[in-house]
């Protein structure tokens, strides 16, 4: 991640440590770190997603990596596309699409892995937590195209929000 901000995004951001930003947490506790760059750990773990969907890496299925068409996307891909080729052995497809196209493959569920961003327009983590509330299938919204949706999850979001402090919430 650090490889990425250095060199293809080249802005003041630091790396991606949760889902919510560290900034955005009242405590710091409710990051979860996730090393960056540990190739052996990657390793490790495809190794075991291997094995246990039986595969190996000749029969491990071809993957796409959809993203919408910008310069920086583009180039985002690809150094994505490279690192796990050479972490993983594997070849990794490009496929980009205007904006447009882009959104609606994402709301029909049609990629296998795809790349986006999400901007919060406040400093509180439901902005983004809720993004994965409900899947944009749900009769109750939602902004979430990976068509994951849990029961708890949702009872939790559902709780801190009836909580007016920040830190209650969190």
């Amino acid at each position: 991640r650090q490889s990425l901000i250095d060199n293809i995004l080249q802005s003041e951001q630091t790396v991606a440590q949760s889902l919510v930003p560290r900034w955005m947490s009242p405590q710091q506790e409710l990051s979860y770190s996730l090393p960056d760059n540990d190739q052996n750990q990657a390793l490790a773990l495809f190794e075991e997603a291997l094995e246990e969907e039986g595969w190996t890496r000749g029969t491990f299925p071809e993957v796409t990596l959809l993203f919408s068409r910008s310069e920086k996307h583009q180039k985002t891909a690809q150094a994505v596309q490279q690192q796990w080729t050479s972490t993983f052995g594997i070849p990794i497809h490009l496929q980009s699409y205007e904006w447009n196209t882009f959104i609606d493959y994402l709301s029909k569920h049609n990629y296998q892995v795809a790349g986006r961003s999400w901007v919060s327009d406040l400093p509180d983590p439901k902005t983004i937590l809720e993004c994965y509330q409900y899947t944009n299938d749900s009769p109750l919204g939602g902004n979430n195209d990976t068509q994951w949706e849990n029961t708890e999850y949702i009872r939790l979001l559902n709780q801190a929000s009836k909580e007016k402090s920040l830190t209650e919430r969190a």
